[in-house]
C-alpha cells in the first residue's frame, strides 16, 4: 500500500514540477519576442539591477536550500506517510518557487532594460531549478521511509 501511495505522490509532484519548468519556458520565450534585438536601445538604466538579480539570485538559491533542509529535517518518523508526503510536497514547491522568483524578477528586468546579462542569469538559475528535480531516492530519505 505505501509504495502505492509513494509512487502517486512521487508522479504528482514530478507533473507540478514539470508544470513550473514548462511556465519558465514559456515565459522566457515570451520575454524573448517582446524584446527586440537592437543591443544599443536602452530606455532604464540599470545600474542597480546589475547588484540586486545576481545578489538575489544567490539569496534565493541558499535560502531555498537551507530553508528547505530545517523544513524536512522537522518531519516525524512516526508521523503518517499521507501527512510526510504532503509536507515533503509543500517543502519542495516553496523551495522551488524561491528559485522561480528570482529567475522570472531577472526577467522582467531583462524586458524593461534589454541587457541580455539577466537573460544569462535566468539561464543559471533555470539550470538550478532542474537540478531541484525531485527523484524518488530523495523523496524516501527525506521523508524517513
Amino acid at each position: 500500500m505505501s509504495i502505492e501511495i509513494l509512487d502517486a505522490h512521487y508522479k504528482k509532484t514530478g507533473y507540478l514540477y514539470l508544470i513550473l519548468l514548462f511556465l519558465q519556458i514559456l515565459f522566457f520565450s515570451v520575454s524573448l519576442i517582446l524584446v527586440p534585438n537592437e543591443i544599443g536601445d536602452r530606455k532604464v538604466s540599470n545600474d542597480i539591477f546589475r547588484f540586486i538579480v545576481p545578489i538575489a539570485g544567490i539569496i534565493a538559491m541558499t535560502l531555498s536550500n537551507k530553508m528547505y533542509k530545517a523544513k524536512i529535517s522537522k518531519i516525524q518518523v512516526k508521523e503518517s506517510i499521507e501527512v510526510k508526503l504532503k509536507k515533503f510536497r509543500a517543502y519542495k514547491l516553496l523551495q522551488w518557487f524561491l528559485i522561480m522568483t528570482v529567475g522570472i524578477f531577472a526577467l522582467a528586468v531583462f524586458i524593461f532594460t534589454k541587457d541580455y546579462l539577466y537573460v544569462v542569469i535566468f539561464l543559471f538559475m533555470m539550470g538550478y531549478f532542474i537540478l531541484l528535480r525531485p527523484t524518488k531516492h530523495q523523496l524516501k530519505t527525506d521523508i524517513k521511509i
